[in-house]
């Protein structure tokens, strides 16, 4: 059952976090909806990261709740994978230690869910998601829209048979229901990021929504875990085993799709018994087989040059 005073969570997780994370704290306090739980877990952090952790936290209304790890978890997926089945909000935002909130993005994205939520019920999983605006390491523009810049369709990642090759969401701008994290189960090593594990859950058992409008800036200072950049297949051609590069990065995704199949498959409901259980094979299938799968369920990406890769290196 929905509540009328909804608990919200903001997950973040840090690692040697202190060149940009006072500003991120800034506007996660000016926020214009404050009723938040701030939970952090830092990975064993050297730096000043718990100095300014602990400066910052008189800023918000609820108090921060600071985990140190005793060991590195290796990762910020490790960290955000933890960290989302240790939380406990009715609805989940995430955050980058390195970005900058618009301050409306918390109260934007939490209608949102709720609207989602009146439409599905609240033991579905939703999740919405934003562009970004891209900066740089001092915050100046560099592009007005993520989406725009890496060709990225997020009408794709509503679907679960384009979602699987193609990534849509980007985890600092995405927020989801208990309902999404009750489903998710612990995130597999096969999940090529937390977010986008995510986004499959949603895309199957529920709906992924997405904003158009960019809700926060996000920083590219060259330490970034993702580097977005225009979409080219020239980075990859003039590297000298060109085909091999290409072949792994398909393969992450079809060992993360197989990865999801196993989770899931058993216990689906159909039609999407029936394509699980076709991913569930393909590990097993020929070359040609293979392809016939990605042209059967139109597993497609955006733009000619990304899916005749995609058949090329299957």
């Amino acid at each position: 059952m929905k509540r009328d005073t909804p608990t919200v969570e903001v997950l973040l997780a840090t690692y040697q976090s202190e060149r940009f994370l006072e500003e991120l704290l800034n506007s996660l306090a000016n926020q214009t909806y404050t009723e938040f739980q701030l939970t952090v877990a830092d990975d064993a952090s050297t730096d000043a990261t718990l100095d300014i952790l602990n400066r910052c936290a008189p800023l918000f209304r609820q108090k921060v709740k600071v985990v140190r790890r005793p060991q590195p978890t290796g990762s910020a997926q490790a960290n955000f994978a933890q960290l989302l089945m240790e939380s406990q909000g009715d609805y989940i935002f995430l955050a980058d230690h390195d970005d900058v909130w618009d301050e409306d993005k918390i109260e934007t994205g939490l209608k949102r869910l709720r609207s989602l939520e009146d439409q599905v019920g609240s033991d579905t999983p939703v999740v919405t998601h934003s562009d970004l605006r891209v900066v740089d390491a001092d915050a100046q523009p560099k592009a007005p829209s993520l989406w725009r810049l890496k060709a990225i369709d997020p009408e794709l990642g509503c679907d679960l048979r384009t979602a699987v090759v193609h990534a849509t969401v980007t985890g600092c701008a995405m927020a989801m229901n208990r309902a999404t994290i009750a489903r998710c189960g612990p995130i597999p090593p096969e999940a090529i990021m937390h977010d986008w594990w995510l986004n499959l859950v949603a895309a199957a058992f529920g709906r992924v929504d997405f904003d158009p409008q960019p809700r926060l800036r996000y920083r590219v200072h060259g330490s970034n875990v993702s580097r977005p950049r225009p979409p080219s297949p020239w980075p990859i051609l003039r590297q000298r085993h060109a085909l091999q590069v290409l072949r792994t990065k398909v393969a992450r995704r079809m060992d993360q799709a197989h990865a999801f199949a196993e989770r899931f498959g058993p216990a689906a409901p159909p039609p999407l018994a029936e394509f699980l259980a076709d991913l569930r094979q393909f590990p097993g299938l020929g070359p040609i087989a293979r392809r016939k799968m990605l042209i059967q369920h139109s597993m497609w990406m955006p733009g000619l040059w990304r899916n005749a890769g995609l058949l090329v290196a299957v």
